[in-house]
């Protein structure tokens, strides 16, 4: 919002960053200190036991900063340790312990039962086990995916206690915003000025205010408004999303939306890798450039600027639910820089978006395991990986359907929300598709790895191999205990085997167009 503020007001404000920043950052060490010690809950910090450079009242708004920033963050790693949790190769028991684990952020547990902070009666009794292989798992996400660095946070998230709102009584400014500084009982009076995007947002106005401080000094103010959650809505139809680069976002109704914005992020990433080859070159590190930074903000905005005029186009229709997977932004030949910035970046605008949906306009917004969607064919039900023969064809291998790839995804995505009411959430990779093959099966009578390449991942697990005997066996020989030592992931064949029998192939193919011609609308669906 725009202030008329005089220029010893605003630098009394500014002067607040470096101070806020440090103090940022020793939050957060205690708090991440605590988390890892086994405690569950980002609680209050006693001021007392808090350096003096800040006041009690400015230490409480930095705590709240601070916990929000480390809830978003193990929000983030429970969907990513849900997933690596899936792709691993261990008994049932241990894998739904481990899910419980962390459905409950413990990853750091010290003991074996875990309580609900919120809910206490709600406790869990888990294995030593499995919080052994959590703490690994956790580990690795860390790796990846680090705590957030707050000493490079520009934005102070000023609570009532230090930044009282008021409306003004004058002409001279539409609000007013009381600000503590870092003189004692010194306080200055920031006048402020409404827009009308600001007055056409539903809500109250909060007794809250951000204050963002450019690279270049000088400061912004915006304020908050606090509003009812929209009711559910319950007519309308369910509607299917795929996501991606190359198509930002596929329903599936048949609709391809957003397809300019890899053209746009690809001429962005040219820019992107000269200034960083020129910054390297000579030997500055792009985050302290000033140019950089600008860019890589401008892409960042475009991203999200993007993926909220889509989705408000959207719920703008008949649309009761959006059913969606696990988000992932990469591909589409840009570089690894690129990649990067726009998975954080388009992850956390989509899942901030579908949160705002839900409490505006009602919508219900569905989750669904990812496992197999891009592969599986919407009229016969059969997976496999050569179904997708390009970024943007699906040509069922079985039925020989043909549909846009994004499309395919989007229908199956919805299908499956329709097949089980939890979306197949907790089943890993080859449960999934021990189920999908059990689908097929009752309904053609072929067992889908005959069709199916034959690799480590093509067999199905709902069907035994007769090569290696039955799941039970191989299962009654697997050694667990060191399960916590090493993590064993299943592996990814990346080469080709040698295909089926075309003979075969061709007869299974001649039975599926007998049905279909029987039985039209499964072509359809």
């Amino acid at each position: 919002m725009a202030t008329t503020a005089n220029e010893s007001k605003l630098a009394a404000v500014v002067a607040v960053l470096p101070w806020w920043q440090r103090g940022l950052v020793h939050v957060q060490l205690l708090q991440v200190r605590a988390l890892q010690s086994g405690q569950m809950r980002l609680g209050w910090l006693p001021t007392t036991d808090l350096p003096g450079y800040l006041s009690a009242r400015q230490w409480k708004s930095v705590v709240n900063q601070v916990n929000a920033a480390l809830s978003s963050w193990r929000e983030t790693a429970k969907i990513g340790i849900r997933e690596m949790i899936r792709d691993l190769d261990i008994a049932d028991e241990l894998r739904s312990d481990l899910f419980r684990i962390n459905a409950f952020t413990a990853w750091w547990s010290t003991t074996t039962l875990l309580v609900e902070h919120e809910n206490p009666a709600k406790r869990v009794e888990v294995s030593a086990e499995a919080l052994a292989v959590s703490q690994r798992l956790v580990a690795r996400w860390l790796w990846r995916h680090p705590f957030p660095d707050l000493s490079r946070v520009r934005t102070m998230a000023m609570d009532g206690a230090i930044a009282v709102v008021t409306d003004s009584r004058t002409a001279h400014a539409d609000y007013w915003v009381r600000v503590s500084t870092l003189r004692k009982g010194a306080p200055v009076q920031i006048p402020l000025h409404r827009n009308d995007y600001f007055d056409a947002a539903p809500g109250t106005i909060r007794n809250f205010c951000q204050i963002h401080i450019t690279d270049n000094g000088d400061a912004r103010f915006e304020l908050v408004k606090k509003s009812d959650p929209a009711p559910r809505r319950t007519d309308g139809h369910d509607l299917g999303l795929d996501w991606g680069l190359s198509t930002l976002f596929a329903t599936s109704d048949g609709r391809l939306m957003g397809r300019e914005l890899l053209v746009w992020l690809k001429a962005r990433d040219a820019e992107l890798v000269t200034l960083t080859k020129a910054l390297q070159s000579n030997r500055l590190k792009p985050k302290n450039s000033a140019r950089y930074r600008r860019l890589q903000s401008r892409i960042r905005g475009y991203i999200r600027n993007e993926v909220g005029r889509i989705l408000n186009q959207l719920a703008d229709e008949d649309v009761k639910s959006l059913v969606v997977e696990r988000l992932r932004f990469s591909g589409g030949g840009l570089s690894r820089q690129m990649n990067r910035l726009v998975t954080r970046a388009g992850r956390a605008a989509v899942a901030a978006k579908l949160a705002s949906l839900t409490e505006t306009h009602g919508i219900l917004v569905v989750e669904v395991n990812p496992a197999y969607t891009s592969q599986t064919c919407t009229g016969c039900g059969y997976a496999d990986r050569r179904n997708r023969t390009t970024q943007s064809r699906h040509r069922c291998r079985f039925c020989n359907k043909r549909l846009h790839a994004d499309i395919s995804g989007a229908r199956t995505i919805l299908r499956r929300s329709q097949q089980h009411p939890c979306g197949w959430l907790r089943l890993g990779k080859q449960a999934v598709l021990a189920r999908i093959d059990q689908v097929f099966h009752a309904r053609w009578g072929v067992d889908p790895t005959d069709l199916r390449e034959r690799s480590p991942r093509g067999r199905s697990t709902a069907f035994p191999d007769p090569r290696r005997g039955s799941t039970v066996e191989r299962m009654s020989h697997r050694e667990t205990d060191t399960v916590a030592d090493e993590i064993p992931f299943k592996s990814e064949t990346r080469g080709r085997s040698p295909g089926v029998d075309r003979s075969l192939h061709d007869g299974h193919a001649a039975a599926a167009a007998r049905h279909h011609r029987a039985h039209p609308v499964a072509q359809h669906l």
